[in-house]
């Protein structure tokens, strides 16, 4: 045999004449590219039911069977194929490694790539100790990642919940429009009803109907009554005249002292009044006295009166339909009320602490109406105040050209009878015509947020004047003792929750009251909650690369096992056992191969290369 033919193991090398077997299955790379084409068929199956279910309804399937179930068994497939390939590479790649003539190997390679075949751990070894410089270490960097294969597998599907629309314009969701506000379409006891409930209410909650839980609803205007506060104590006085008590036929009797709250917008008393009872001369002149506190009043309303026809201004609305005051007396000095008697004068005793207005204004909005897994939502605009215009109450006709403050008196007195003041939203003058409603003299035109009756407001007053008194005894016709507090209802509510919240409450109660009762509706689009199917691309992006390098990585190592034209052993333990290591010395006692650990030890000092050994034998590791 020449020298040629002995380091040159190839499989042409046989005799002519000798007869060359047909290679089985095993002894080729059918099942490793079997496995690769069956791993892409599987990766591309993941990628093609991603794509047909994403952004649709979570499908259904037979025997409970999810698509997660379908990716992940997918998955698993095409990683387990994935792994059998690159192991079976990495066993045959060892085998090219002692092969390649030049630098000698130590024994303990073996090792390292049969480790690397198994698991990441080997893996990295690999990777540490070739550093890149060999094609396994394309493999074992595959092996290493394939580690994180599943997880990411798994982030790819999420199931979120969307709204799909199951109607539109539909009458199942509808919500009410209010186009007018008239306090004269109720009762006093109605709008008792109304008012009550709303003072004492923390809440008073918008109403639609939504079957689903999940509305929404088109931009539209409704009419309201908005309100606005404000600190008006700069515009109020007192005045206590000094007031007289008679004593002369010493009997039981009431009397009243006379305080004035003066109003600097009509420089008229408002009228207050305190009331002094004398219970008994001859017992040490005890008198009981009662000082109005707080209490609410009407400062102004809109009526039928030709002094509301004055261009007037209140808490910054303009022409208000109706405000309310709250007035608070407190005593000027307590260190002086010794000494001051009722009997002569109650001006050192009372000021004035403090004044709030709250005036109510007919508005429009603009509403923006949702409903969100059964919670409503309602976004409001700006308020806008409209204008007022004036018709003829008999037959409804517009009447231009009228300004209150350009009408005299006389002239106000005079038209006051068959004029009816009305609002509409909006500006640019009153609408071109009103309809009369059945049955009602109010005059309306829906299209234009328009109506008249605006002018019985002071109706209100039924529900929001209100007092708390101090309630004194004096004895001696000097001496203070024995002070009390008592109020009335409404005058609770103020005081516990203040005038803005109470008025606030009592403005939601009449707007949900116009809601209720009005026959204009919106009608909305109907949702129904969906689970759906969302695709996460981003997370396919590393088991995407790891299949696309184990393609790269076949071809490449049975290019590489072509160009040496060596036999296919790969990870056959076969191999080891016919073609292991020849003619090795232990006797030196130091290198004992008892144990793994000594054998290791052994293979690390030992260089050994793959060589042709004899025709019968073939190829056997030799040391060197």
């Amino acid at each position: 045999m020449s020298a040629q033919s002995n380091c040159c193991p190839t499989r042409g090398s046989a005799p002519r004449n000798a007869i060359i077997p047909r290679p089985r299955i095993v002894d080729t790379w059918f099942y490793e590219v079997i496995a690769m084409i069956f791993s892409l068929m599987c990766f591309s199956g993941i990628i093609a039911a991603l794509m047909v279910y994403d952004d649709k309804p979570a499908p259904g399937f037979s025997y409970g069977l999810t698509l997660n179930a379908i990716i992940s068994l997918l998955a698993a497939a095409s990683k387990s194929s994935l792994i059998f390939v690159i192991a079976e590479c990495i066993g045959q790649l060892k085998w090219l490694w002692f092969y390649q003539p030049g630098e000698k190997k130590t024994l303990d390679e073996m090792q390292l790539f049969d480790d690397a075949s198994r698991g990441p751990m080997g893996s990295i070894s690999v990777i540490w100790r070739h550093r890149g410089r060999s094609l396994v270490s394309l493999g074992a960097v595959i092996t290493v990642l394939a580690f994180a294969f599943d997880p990411f597998m798994q982030q790819i599907i999420s199931y979120p919940i969307r709204n799909t629309v199951v109607a539109t314009n539909s009458s199942e969701a509808v919500v009410k429009r209010a186009t007018s506000l008239v306090l004269e379409f109720f009762s006093d006891d109605e709008l008792e009803s109304i008012v009550y409930p709303g003072q004492w209410a923390d809440n008073v909650d918008f109403t639609a109907t939504c079957p689903s839980g999940n509305c929404m609803w088109p931009e539209f205007q409704s009419v309201e009554i908005c309100h606005q506060c404000d600190d008006a104590t700069a515009a109020f006085s007192l005045k206590c005249p000094r007031s007289v008590f008679n004593t002369s036929d010493n009997r039981p009797r009431e009397q009243e002292f006379l305080c004035e709250i003066l109003d600097s917008l009509s420089g008229e008393p408002l009228g207050y009044s305190g009331a002094s009872t004398l219970d008994d001369l001859y017992r040490d002149d005890l008198i009981d006295i009662e000082i109005r506190k707080h209490f609410l009043l009407t400062r102004y309303g809109v009526d039928y009166a030709s002094t509301n026809w004055s261009e007037v201004t209140f808490a910054g609305l303009r022409n208000p339909q109706y405000v309310v005051i709250h007035i608070e007396l407190v005593l000027a000095d307590d260190a002086n009320l010794t000494g001051i008697s009722p009997f002569e004068n109650m001006g050192p005793i009372l000021t004035i602490g403090k004044v709030d207005q709250c005036a109510f204004a007919l508005c429009s909005r603009t509403n923006q109406v949702s409903v969100t897994n059964g919670i409503p939502s309602v976004v409001k605009s700006a308020p806008d105040y409209g204008e007022t215009f004036y018709v003829n109450g008999s037959t409804g006709e517009v009447l231009h050209g009228i300004s209150a403050a350009e009408l005299g008196l006389e002239e106000r007195e005079r038209i006051a009878e068959w004029v009816r003041p009305c609002w509409k939203a909006g500006t640019g003058g009153p609408p071109a015509s009103l309809t009369q409603l059945a049955g009602s003299g109010t005059w309306v035109n829906t299209s234009e947020l328009a109506f008249c009756g605006i002018d019985d407001y002071w109706r209100l007053t039924l529900f929001t004047d209100g007092s708390e008194y101090w309630g004194w005894k004096m004895q001696n016709k000097s001496q203070w003792v024995n002070q009390t507090e008592y109020h009335d209802s409404t005058a609770a509510k103020v005081l516990r929750d203040g005038l803005e919240k109470s008025m606030s409450n009592i403005a939601a109660s009449l707007n949900r009251a116009a809601l209720l009762s009005s026959n204009q509706s919106v009608y909305g689009t109907v949702f129904q909650g969906e689970t759906y199917v969302s695709v996460n691309w981003i997370w396919i992006l590393l088991p995407t690369a790891l299949v696309l390098l184990s393609v790269c990585f076949l071809p490449l190592t049975i290019l590489a096992n072509r160009l040496q034209r060596l036999h296919l052993w790969k990870s056959s333990i076969l191999a080891v056992l016919f073609h292991g290591l020849d003619e090795v010395d232990f006797s030196d006692d130091a290198k004992r191969v008892d144990t793994v650990r000594q054998m290791e030890r052994a293979a690390e000092d030992i260089r050994v290369r793959l060589k042709r050994r004899s025709r019968r034998r073939g190829l056997v590791l030799e040391q060197t």
